[in-house]
Protein backbone atom coordinates (compact mmCIF):
# COMPACT_ATOMS: atom_id res chain seq x y z
CA UNK A 1 0.00 0.00 0.00
CA UNK A 2 1.98 3.03 1.24
CA UNK A 3 5.67 2.95 2.02
CA UNK A 4 6.69 4.76 5.18
CA UNK A 5 9.05 7.69 4.76
CA UNK A 6 11.61 8.32 7.48
CA UNK A 7 11.18 11.67 9.21
CA UNK A 8 13.99 13.57 10.90
CA UNK A 9 13.38 16.48 13.25
CA UNK A 10 15.71 19.50 13.39
CA UNK A 11 14.87 22.01 16.10
CA UNK A 12 16.23 23.90 19.09
CA UNK A 13 15.62 20.96 21.44
CA UNK A 14 18.72 19.21 20.10
CA UNK A 15 22.35 20.05 20.80
CA UNK A 16 24.40 21.52 17.93
CA UNK A 17 26.25 18.20 17.63
CA UNK A 18 22.97 16.28 17.37
CA UNK A 19 21.69 18.74 14.75
CA UNK A 20 24.87 18.20 12.71
CA UNK A 21 24.29 14.43 12.90
CA UNK A 22 20.66 14.89 11.79
CA UNK A 23 21.74 16.91 8.74
CA UNK A 24 24.39 14.30 7.93
CA UNK A 25 21.80 11.49 8.13
CA UNK A 26 19.47 13.49 5.90
CA UNK A 27 22.21 14.18 3.34
CA UNK A 28 23.25 10.51 3.16
CA UNK A 29 19.72 9.15 2.86
CA UNK A 30 18.94 6.48 0.31
CA UNK A 31 15.56 7.26 -1.18
CA UNK A 32 13.05 9.71 0.24
CA UNK A 33 13.37 11.37 3.63
CA UNK A 34 11.57 14.24 5.32
CA UNK A 35 13.36 16.83 7.44
CA UNK A 36 11.04 18.75 9.76
CA UNK A 37 12.80 21.99 10.64
CA UNK A 38 11.77 24.82 12.93
CA UNK A 39 12.50 28.36 11.81
CA UNK A 40 14.36 29.13 15.02
CA UNK A 41 16.86 26.29 14.59
CA UNK A 42 17.27 26.52 10.82
CA UNK A 43 16.76 30.23 10.37
CA UNK A 44 20.25 31.57 9.69
CA UNK A 45 23.26 30.37 7.75
CA UNK A 46 22.14 26.83 7.06
CA UNK A 47 22.62 25.05 3.74
CA UNK A 48 20.48 22.01 2.95
CA UNK A 49 21.35 21.45 -0.71
CA UNK A 50 20.65 17.74 -0.30
CA UNK A 51 16.94 18.68 -0.21
CA UNK A 52 15.00 19.44 -3.35
CA UNK A 53 11.66 20.53 -1.88
CA UNK A 54 10.67 23.08 0.75
CA UNK A 55 7.16 22.99 2.20
CA UNK A 56 6.11 25.86 4.44
CA UNK A 57 3.28 24.74 6.70
CA UNK A 58 2.09 28.31 7.26
CA UNK A 59 2.85 31.83 6.11
CA UNK A 60 5.15 33.85 8.34
CA UNK A 61 4.70 37.49 9.20
CA UNK A 62 8.06 38.38 7.67
CA UNK A 63 8.54 37.71 3.98
CA UNK A 64 12.31 37.59 4.51
CA UNK A 65 11.89 34.61 6.86
CA UNK A 66 9.94 32.76 4.19
CA UNK A 67 12.58 33.54 1.59
CA UNK A 68 15.32 32.33 3.93
CA UNK A 69 13.44 29.10 4.56
CA UNK A 70 12.95 28.49 0.85
CA UNK A 71 16.56 29.24 0.05
CA UNK A 72 17.91 26.65 2.50
CA UNK A 73 17.69 24.12 -0.33
CA UNK A 74 18.33 26.52 -3.20
CA UNK A 75 22.00 27.33 -2.60
CA UNK A 76 25.31 27.10 -4.42
CA UNK A 77 25.95 23.41 -4.96
CA UNK A 78 22.32 22.44 -5.58
CA UNK A 79 22.28 20.11 -8.58
CA UNK A 80 18.51 19.49 -8.83
CA UNK A 81 15.43 21.59 -9.41
CA UNK A 82 13.95 22.81 -6.12
CA UNK A 83 10.20 22.92 -5.47
CA UNK A 84 8.63 25.40 -3.04
CA UNK A 85 5.15 24.87 -1.60
CA UNK A 86 3.21 26.85 1.00
CA UNK A 87 0.21 25.19 2.63
CA UNK A 88 -2.83 27.26 3.57
CA UNK A 89 -6.49 26.80 4.45
CA UNK A 90 -8.89 27.80 1.69
CA UNK A 91 -11.94 30.03 2.33
CA UNK A 92 -10.69 31.23 5.71
CA UNK A 93 -10.60 34.99 6.32
CA UNK A 94 -7.93 34.75 9.03
CA UNK A 95 -5.73 32.61 6.81
CA UNK A 96 -6.25 34.97 3.87
CA UNK A 97 -5.28 37.98 6.00
CA UNK A 98 -2.23 36.16 7.34
CA UNK A 99 -1.29 35.00 3.85
CA UNK A 100 -1.16 38.59 2.58
CA UNK A 101 0.52 40.12 5.65
CA UNK A 102 4.13 39.29 4.67
CA UNK A 103 3.66 40.94 1.27
CA UNK A 104 2.07 44.03 2.83
CA UNK A 105 4.86 44.31 5.42
CA UNK A 106 7.56 43.79 2.80
CA UNK A 107 6.12 46.52 0.54
CA UNK A 108 5.81 48.93 3.46
CA UNK A 109 9.35 48.21 4.70
CA UNK A 110 10.74 48.63 1.18
CA UNK A 111 9.07 52.05 0.86
CA UNK A 112 10.47 53.17 4.22
CA UNK A 113 14.00 52.02 3.40
CA UNK A 114 13.87 53.68 -0.04
CA UNK A 115 12.68 56.93 1.57
CA UNK A 116 15.55 57.08 4.06
CA UNK A 117 18.34 55.74 1.83
CA UNK A 118 20.65 58.34 0.33
CA UNK A 119 23.55 58.07 -2.11
CA UNK A 120 26.98 57.97 -0.46
CA UNK A 121 27.89 61.49 -1.61
CA UNK A 122 24.65 63.06 -0.31
CA UNK A 123 24.67 64.45 3.22
CA UNK A 124 21.84 63.05 5.35
CA UNK A 125 19.19 65.43 6.61
CA UNK A 126 19.12 65.61 10.41
CA UNK A 127 17.52 67.95 12.93
CA UNK A 128 20.91 69.55 13.62
CA UNK A 129 21.00 70.93 10.06
CA UNK A 130 18.09 73.31 10.75
CA UNK A 131 20.31 76.17 12.01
Amino acid sequence: MYDLVECLRYDGGESPEKRDAILSDFAQADGSKVLLMSHAAGGIGLNVVCANATILCARWWKKEWEEQAMKRAYRLGQMRAVTFVTLFVENCDAERYKANAPDRKHKFNTRVVEAITRPDHEKPWVWGNLR
